[in-house]
């Protein structure tokens, strides 16, 4: 980018940029700054200071080279999932007809989302708990989740949600309350999507599966 005469600033987010800046900021110099863990906020607060001031801000979770020295103030976790708008989608849906897809049967068009960000698992392959410090579930209120079903069925018409979720919910109190009012809510609105989830095998309950596939589950 810097080669092809681009000159204004740089700015890169995501897992190994959040597992790796030090390295990253030491071996890529033309990358002015990162965004760690979640940066929906974050990313935002960097582009407002870099248009009003020319410089990268001093705020938590950004990293940032200064003088050679590397900076960093560690990223906190969103605890607060409904925000205000939706992810900005292509217009262009993916659909697959009877395809395979990842393992699983989809049948029309579809759409990927999530319901909440998390998992308490540490798994050794996975690299969720140490980028973002997921070790813990958090939730989007299930009339924020059902409302963008809606709307993608609406303003697409889809078929089917592909939920990306680490898990879709899990053993707590909160998860299992969570997991019944969105089947309820999900069959009082009538929408007539499926949906598939992906589950940890020790979490999975006969009964709660089949609330989830009366609601319009089809694959784990």
């Amino acid at each position: 980018i810097r080669r092809k005469g681009y000159r204004g600033k740089i700015v890169v987010g995501g897992f190994y940029a959040t597992l790796e800046p030090e390295k990253i900021l030491n071996d890529i110099r033309e990358i002015d700054a990162i965004s760690l863990g979640e940066g929906e906020f974050v990313f935002v607060q960097i582009l407002e200071s870099i248009i009003k001031y020319g410089k990268i801000p001093d705020i938590e979770g950004v990293a940032f080279l200064k003088d050679e020295k590397i900076i960093i103030y560690p990223h906190k976790r969103l605890s607060n999932l409904d925000f205000p708008f939706f992810p900005k989608r292509f217009p262009l849906v993916q659909n697959a007809v009877s395809n395979m897809v990842d393992g699983h049967y989809i049948k029309g068009k579809y759409y990927n989302m999530v319901a909440g960000r998390g998992c308490y698992g540490r798994c050794s392959f996975c690299s969720i708990h140490k980028s973002e410090d997921r070790t813990y579930r958090v939730y989007r209120s299930v009339n924020n989740v059902i409302d963008e079903m809606e709307e993608l069925k609406s303003k697409y018409q889809i078929q089917h949600i592909w939920f990306n979720d680490e898990i879709f919910y899990d053993r707590s109190k909160k998860g299992i309350l969570w997991m019944n009012e969105f089947c309820e809510e999900l069959a009082r609105r009538k929408l007539n999507l499926s949906f598939n989830i992906e589950m940890r095998p020790n979490d999975i309950n006969e009964e709660e599966l089949m609330k989830l596939k009366s609601a319009g589950l089809t694959a784990i």
